[in-house]
């Protein structure tokens, strides 16, 4: 929570990093939660033999999601019947119940059942909704062998009519409490002792507005932020190489390069291992990659094996996600006495500066050093003798930014020709 003056706010403003980083809280267990309900899909379809194809969203997109699709063979020989199914989960902070759960089950192209509940942290996880049990139910389903609509589809008219998802945090005052309180003994019939009440109230609730008319002060309540932070990349650079005869030695050549960059880093870098997977014709690939994040500077690093050859390069981008502050209510707070105005966070974009562009090209030039003296290394120990071009492939940067020349802009509105251009800021 911190004070703020009355006033005009604008409905998107910067987050980062004037708010603190809230670890272990709603955005990390909803991470989790769509860890175990994809690892709960693979499982499901492993015990039936199933040819499925389980995505999840990447690390730091909100609203998360886990999407499941499923080709059954069906009895003719040349058809297959096709199921998805779509998990949804969106956070709710400062509300009662704190998540939004969205899914829906698409049969042989048909949108079958879609349900939308909001649900409390610890309830996503029940038998009937997103459980273990009702995953399973749900592959079941869509493998053929289950044929009662899943707890999860069932419908439940009276679920949520009489359970509004309130803002704890907000209500009213005692002086308002009391006056709706004298208002509804007022509008009794009971005589002169009616029209005393009717006054008292107009009198409390007027001396209530009275006291929020002088009272300018605003309470903003913020839930904090994802320790993640979204990625949207602009490219930058590139270099790759292809060294002959030691394929085989992909993995111990990524591991000690990972070792030589976590030993020679600058100090606010941040050197880890990403897992990407990727959809190719009939298999989904999965790979390692070595992240280098400085500021808004990203590098990855490929070390991947092509049977006796090495492949080994790396791309530099200019991180320009961000989290932006946006209203969820405003209202009254009982537990300060003033007024209040709650907020969350949401994905967004920040323009680049020229100050960034050069924490880009500085990372980029000192990853591009260790590599090269890394492959060098590696060619001197297994006494390969090949010629390596060390050239880097650079990248338009009024492109990467997105700048056009005049021409290219005629067509474009402002809005777009102005959505990355790079702005210098002193």
């Amino acid at each position: 929570m911190r004070p703020a003056v009355a006033g005009r706010v604008d409905d998107v403003r910067k987050a980062t990093p004037f708010l603190r980083v809230e670890n272990g809280y709603l955005w990390d267990y909803c991470e989790v939660e769509l860890d175990r309900i994809a690892t709960a899909f693979r499982q499901a379809a492993a015990k039936r033999n199933l040819t499925v194809f389980v995505r999840r969203s990447p690390l730091g997109t909100w609203p998360g999601w886990v999407s499941f699709d499923a080709w059954i063979p069906d009895r003719n020989i040349w058809t297959t019947a096709r199921f998805r199914i779509n998990v949804k989960l969106t956070p709710l902070p400062h509300h009662r119940r704190e998540v939004l759960v969205e899914t829906s089950l698409h049969d042989r192209g048909i949108d079958r059942w879609t349900t939308k509940r909001q649900l409390a942290l610890a309830s996503i996880k029940d038998p009937d909704m997103l459980g273990d049990a009702a995953i399973d139910q749900l592959v079941d389903y869509a493998a053929g062998t289950g044929n009662k609509r899943p707890p999860l589809f069932r419908w439940k008219p009276f679920t949520n009519l009489f359970r509004r998802n309130k803002i704890p945090n907000l209500g009213l005052s005692d002086l308002q409490k009391a006056g709706f309180g004298l208002l509804i003994f007022g509008s009794l019939p009971i005589g002169a002792i009616s029209i005393i009440f009717l006054v008292l109230s107009f009198l409390v609730l007027g001396v209530d507005g009275l006291i929020r008319l002088t009272d300018r002060r605003v309470l903003v309540m913020d839930c904090g932020r994802p320790a993640s932070v979204p990625r949207s990349l602009l490219f930058l650079d590139t270099w790759y190489a292809l060294v002959r005869g030691i394929g085989r030695e992909a993995v111990p050549c990524r591991e000690s390069l990972l070792e030589r960059l976590r030993s020679t880093c600058p100090e606010e870098a941040v050197i880890g291992l990403e897992t990407v997977d990727y959809r190719v014709l009939d298999d989904l690939i999965a790979r390692e990659q070595i992240v280098v994040r400085f500021r808004r500077a990203v590098v990855f690093c490929h070390v991947y094996g092509y049977g006796e050859d090495l492949y080994v390069g790396w791309d530099a981008h200019l991180d320009c996600g961000d989290w932006k502050e946006i209203d969820v209510s405003q209202g009254y707070s009982p537990v300060h006495g003033v007024k209040a105005r709650l907020t969350t966070v949401q994905s967004g974009i920040t323009l680049p500066t020229n100050y960034q562009l050069a924490d880009a090209n500085g990372v980029a030039e000192w990853v591009h050093r260790q590599i090269r003296e890394h492959v060098k290394l590696l060619m001197a120990e297994h006494a390969i003798d090949q010629e390596i071009d060390f050239t880097i492939i650079r990248g338009q940067r009024d492109d990467a930014l997105g700048r056009r020349s005049d021409s290219d802009s005629k067509n474009e509105s402002k809005t777009q020709s102005r959505r990355f251009r790079m702005r210098r800021i002193a």
